[in-house]
């Protein structure tokens, strides 16, 4: 594809017709490295594991004091059980114990599983953008959009459990859904309600995930025609028989453990009906925007600039795949779901890792968007750039972390 040329109306030589001009060589860089691949495996994520693989071996050998999720996983992964620190799901301190079994060092097995779980999750990204039919440009800024959402790019490298494996399998189901609606068979069934499962196994909190991509597949047509009643039960089988002996061993005596997390939420923290509900969705906001303000920021800006330089298509959302259709109103459900549970509750506080799994495949339905309003590419490359950068800033937060700054 011609990078520079390929546009739907001409701009003027100045302003952004002469930035696009100006940057053309940068830009055909960037078109290189995302279509590029080594082998078999897409530049992109060869890229990603390199940054991963260097903040892993920053880690390793400065070793830093470990925050508080890491000291918690010392205390909890000299045993196998159901469920930890009172009602925490199992998965996550299953894999760092596994890993434990090959590395011999219980500190290394906790970040050596986390960037594992981050890589394999950029891959799954990647994955669902080919799922989505776009482009290896369009996977590539699935996958390096995750660096322009900070609560991932920056802080799930340095912190966080239970979440890594939450947001992994809560994209491995989106993943497996999508390859159910093209492959209609009992295995992609199973391998999506085993998936669904995995996410719950990982973060309890992926079944509001869930429940938005419930309300999808009710909502949209081409979704409920693709479906099968007896695929349904075979994937309904598969999620209970893998959460069956974590949920007994919930039940039995320990969801009364969860008033010891309701500080967390500050219920009712104002003492005011209205003010409660107002603080709430005030902290809402802000959440979600310091979870993906940068990459909606990023794909914003990209847009305008497309639209103003002649490049956007008319009439783009409208031509939309009914697999992008499926993922925007999952992530648009799961996200509207979310905030109705804070209004009526009355929570007045909210962390940024409970957006994980709501969130989390934002960059891919982003990417696809963006693929179907620019045709040029131009706009996934400048989040392929931007989210590059912030991967190779990450490696040096990391250096500047070893000297005591940030911890």
């Amino acid at each position: 594809m011609n990078v520079t040329d390929e546009r739907l109306d001409h701009g003027s030589p100045d302003g952004v017709g002469g930035l696009f001009a100006r940057t053309a060589a940068l830009d055909a860089a960037v078109a290189r490295f995302a279509s590029a691949q080594l082998g078999p495996l897409p530049v992109p994520l060869v890229f990603v594991a390199l940054v991963y693989l260097a903040n892993l071996a920053i880690n390793v050998v400065s070793n830093p004091p470990p925050g508080f999720d890491d000291r918690q996983q010392l205390a909890e992964m000299g045993w196998w059980a159901w469920g930890y620190s009172g009602v925490q799901p199992p998965l996550h301190t299953w894999l760092i114990k596994l890993v434990d079994l090959v590395v011999e060092s219980d500190i290394a097995a906790i970040y050596v599983t986390r960037f594992t779980v981050l890589f394999l999750l950029a891959t799954t990204l990647y994955r669902i953008g080919r799922e989505l039919q776009l482009s290896r440009q369009g996977a590539a800024a699935a996958a390096l959009g995750l660096f322009l959402m900070p609560t991932v790019g920056w802080e799930a490298q340095r912190t966080f459990s239970h979440s890594l494996s939450g947001m992994l399998f809560t994209a491995l189901f989106q993943l497996a859904f999508l390859v159910l609606l093209r492959r209609r068979t009992t295995g992609t069934y199973v391998l999506a309600g085993s998936s669904a499962a995995l996410a719950v196994l990982g973060k309890y909190n992926s079944l509001v995930a869930l429940a938005g991509s419930a309300a999808a597949g009710i909502a949209l047509p081409a979704v409920r025609r693709a479906l099968r009643v007896r695929g349904l039960f075979a994937a309904a089988v598969a999620f209970l028989a893998i959460l069956a002996a974590p949920l007994f061993w919930l039940a039995a005596g320990r969801i009364e453990t969860l008033d010891d997390s309701a500080d967390k939420f500050g219920f009712h923290g104002t003492g005011s009906l209205l003010h409660d509900r107002l603080t709430g969705l005030a902290d809402f906001a802000f959440q979600t925007l310091a979870y993906c303000g940068p990459l909606l920021g990023v794909a914003l800006a990209a847009a305008f600039l497309a639209r103003l330089d002649g490049r956007a298509v008319r009439g783009a959302f409208g031509r939309l795949g009914p697999e992008t259709r499926y993922l925007a109103t999952a992530i648009g459900a799961s996200f509207a779901l979310a905030l109705l549970l804070v209004l009526a509750s009355g929570t007045t506080e909210l962390k940024g890792y409970w957006f994980h799994p709501i969130l989390i495949t934002l960059p891919a339905a982003v990417a696809a968007i963006l693929e179907v309003y620019d045709r040029t590419g131009w706009a996934n490359r400048l989040i392929v750039f931007c989210g590059a950068l912030l991967a190779l800033a990450s490696i040096v937060a990391f250096v500047i972390r070893t000297s005591g700054i940030g911890s």
